[in-house]
């Protein structure tokens, strides 16, 4: 038995599971959340501030979309663990545990950019922004298509670095 695969492989694992812990930690940390619903003191006293003003009046650790960047990342790790993996059966679970957890990921990412969105603007007097021009609850078209069709996409992105680390061993065999 190699070692080094052995170790390659748990550094992999380790790596996925330390960016869905601080994706949690995100997810979880009340000061996040608060953040979220922040709206500018201007509002309330009466000065017109519109919705670029409020949304854009929040820290940047309240509109940070850290389920994006697990999506993003989580995926080529996984694949790059693949190529530490002997067994057939292990790769097909492994393609088949990215292919999942790049699907999960992607709704999250798609929640949270809706509640990033309208956080601020959830029961707002509208009187001070001019309307209620500002909410952008959406019709869902992109919440249901994820959610129906969201496999579909996730699966090409896992071939899509499939092929890229296919590629790249490809050339660095030759190169050897």
């Amino acid at each position: 038995m190699n070692t080094g695969y052995n170790f390659a492989k748990v550094a992999c694992l380790l790596t996925v599971l330390l960016l869905f812990a601080a994706a949690a930690v995100f997810e979880f940390l009340p000061l996040v959340k608060e953040a979220r619903y922040a709206v500018p003191d201007v509002v309330y006293e009466g000065h017109r501030c519109g919705c670029e003003c409020i949304s854009g009046s929040r820290p940047w650790y309240s509109t940070f979309n850290y389920w994006k960047w697990v999506w993003i990342l989580t995926v080529p790790l996984l694949v790059v663990c693949l190529g530490c993996m002997t067994s057939r059966v292990q790769k097909a679970a492994m393609i088949c545990a990215a292919i999942g957890l790049c699907y999960l990921s992607m709704n999250l990412a798609v929640h949270l950019f809706w509640d990033i969105r309208n956080a601020p603007f959830i029961g707002l007097d509208f009187s001070f922004t001019g309307g209620k021009g500002c909410v952008d609850i959406g019709d869902g078209a992109s919440i249901g298509f994820i959610l129906l069709f969201g496999w579909v996409p996730a699966g090409l992105y896992v071939v899509f670095w499939l092929a890229v680390t296919r590629i790249a061993s490809l050339v660095l065999k030759r190169k050897s």
